[in-house]
């Protein structure tokens, strides 16, 4: 299941290179400015749990988003569940 966005970039098979800022944030993912800002406060929160890179985090939290984010109807609870997805990436024992 992908879904086309607006520049052309289609959810699941974007590239990091492809819709990077210079923050290494991938832009074209998220629907809003603020959405874009949680997630990035979120991740920062999870590399700092985790001990790991920010750079190796953004990259598994941007993967959980787009496998869970095409398949959300209520996108409310969307940052939880990203969230708790990477943070099982990132450390499997938990």
């Amino acid at each position: 299941m992908c879904e086309r966005l607006d520049r052309g970039t289609v959810r699941g098979e974007a590239t990091r290179s492809q819709s990077s800022n210079r923050k290494g944030i991938m832009t074209d993912i998220y629907e809003s400015a603020a959405e874009r800002d949680l997630h990035a406060q979120l991740m920062q929160s999870l590399a700092a749990e985790t001990h790991r890179d920010i750079n190796e985090v953004q990259l598994v939290y941007e993967r959980a988003y787009l496998d869970l984010s095409g398949q959300a109807r209520v996108r409310d609870f969307l940052p939880l569940f990203v969230t708790r997805r990477a943070r099982s990436m990132l450390d499997p024992r938990r």
